[in-house]
């Protein structure tokens, strides 16, 4: 075999080898606007004009910050699992945010202060809590406009982005529920979203998860 098979050989293992890798690289996942779900703010607006309204609201006044944030985070971080964002504002102070990133391994929670500091910690989230997660993004399309009984006066929403392979294919909304009341409350709760008791469940899970490792900065202006 002379020198020049060997180089061509050498160089087609050398492709092949390109190729391979490639393909498994996994894409970054999406980062959409809040505002990039035509068909969630129509469906919000035909049942509750004004609480789609106050919803909105929120989203501009966050949207550029929360981009921002998700982005860098994704730049720093090898992070290419991604199932879902559940974010939300202090509704007295929208530079006050947070976002938690739900990855088939890990969850993170990115905030946000009103002076500008961010933070990064990693959410400690039990296997089993995880399955939970996943069976209610399934069970939960659709599920938007909710407003909940016993909520805060002024409306805190939370909203939550599914990915499905690293694209994120929908948003819905909701006012964020009180978390913390007995469970025999929660099920005197009249809700119009049959599956509500999934969506409490959803927000139990990530908004009550102990910091495994990192900061987490306080709200100022509300602690919600």
């Amino acid at each position: 075999m002379n020198d020049l098979n060997i180089i061509r050989i050498i160089l087609g293992g050398f492709a092949v080898a390109v190729s391979v890798l490639s393909g498994c690289r996994q894409p970054q996942p999406d980062v959409r606007s809040l505002l990039s779900y035509p068909e969630t703010w129509a469906a919000a607006r035909n049942e509750d004009r004004l609480l789609c309204d106050a919803a909105r609201k929120v989203a501009v006044g966050t949207d550029s910050a929360r981009e921002k944030l998700l982005t860098q985070f994704l730049a720093s971080n090898r992070v290419n699992d991604v199932v879902m964002l559940l974010e939300y504002a202090n509704p007295v102070c929208y530079r006050e945010y947070r976002m938690i990133i739900v990855t088939t391994r890990d969850a993170y929670q990115l905030s946000s202060s009103a002076s500008g500091e961010t933070a990064v910690c990693r959410l400690k989230i039990a296997h089993n809590e995880r399955a939970e997660i996943r069976k209610s993004l399934k069970v939960l399309t659709g599920y938007s406009n909710e407003r909940i009984w016993l909520s805060h006066n002024t409306p805190c929403f939370v909203f939550v982005t599914v990915y499905e392979r690293q694209k994120a294919t929908r948003m819905f909304f909701s006012e964020e529920p009180r978390v913390w009341l007995k469970r025999e409350r929660v099920l005197g709760i009249i809700s119009k979203n049959s599956h509500y008791l999934e969506f409490h469940r959803l927000c139990e899970i990530l908004l009550l998860a102990k910091v495994e490792d990192g900061v987490v900065l306080e709200f100022k202006h509300m602690q919600l």
